[in-house]
């Protein structure tokens, strides 16, 4: 089964196949279902209400040693735990995922505004350009449901390489700038990835769901919010195009 557009692997029987191919690309590394599972827990706990700078630290410590978020720069060169926690919570402010904003449901007034959001937090790392990658993933946990996770190796090298051209059209068709770099990327990006859980089949999140239920042993699963899990939006976004992109040979 042969496709030409990232559009086809959120169909019941593309869905599925990315997926399957995503399994396989996971397994035992930071793109873990269960790791990704494990920070979840302390995401909810450190954004939730009044939130939780022990549970983000926690993550923080993670996403700096496993995800190697800073790299080629060292923890004490970029913001520290605290900055990071206070800063996200302030700029983005209506954008966590207790506001119930998602991919599928963020329009055309929230594009405008998140971007500036993301602005704001181009000194998290003092790269010469825009710290996407950093960005992104800290944004993920703060809300799962509407911020995919970025990077080079796996979502620009494999996603963008093989689907590149249907980003480039998206962003045509929604008068993005598809050659959009730092802050303005990140805001197509999610509008990319909008787009397409737009398109999706109405059983597109149950089928997510169950195929979380398949990947994680059976007292890990039971022991998730199953509401929680259903408004993964970004997550299942994030692992349908990688493994479409797997599926394809990349």
């Amino acid at each position: 089964m042969a496709t030409s557009a990232l559009k086809d692997y959120f169909t019941t029987l593309g869905q599925r196949r990315a997926l399957e191919a995503y399994s396989e690309f996971a397994k035992g590394t930071a793109w873990s279902v269960p790791l990704k599972m494990d920070l979840y827990d302390l995401s909810r706990e450190a954004f939730t209400a009044a939130g939780s700078l022990p549970a983000f630290e926690r993550i923080y410590n993670n996403l700096v040693s496993y995800w190697q978020v800073f790299r080629p720069h060292g923890a004490d060169e970029c913001w520290n735990a605290a900055q990071i926690f206070e800063t996200v919570r302030r700029e983005l402010v209506g954008f966590d995922h207790a506001s119930g904003v998602s991919l599928a449901n963020f329009d055309n007034d929230k594009r405008h505004s998140v971007m500036f959001s993301f602005m704001a937090l181009e000194g998290m790392k003092p790269n010469a350009g825009y710290p996407t990658m950093t960005v992104s993933k800290f944004l993920h946990f703060y809300n799962p449901s509407l911020f995919p996770i970025y990077d080079t190796a796996v979502v620009w090298n494999k996603v963008f390489a093989r689907f590149g051209p249907d980003y480039r059209a998206f962003c045509n068709a929604a008068n993005l700038d598809p050659s959009a770099d730092g802050a303005a990327f990140l805001r197509n990006y999610v509008c990319w990835a909008s787009s397409l859980m737009a398109d999706a089949g109405p059983g597109f999140m149950s089928a997510f769901v169950a195929w979380l239920e398949d990947e994680l042993p059976r007292k890990r699963f039971v022991a998730l919010d199953q509401a929680f899990l259903g408004t993964l939006y970004a997550t299942a976004f994030e692992f349908t195009a990688i493994g479409a992109a797997r599926a394809e040979g990349f």
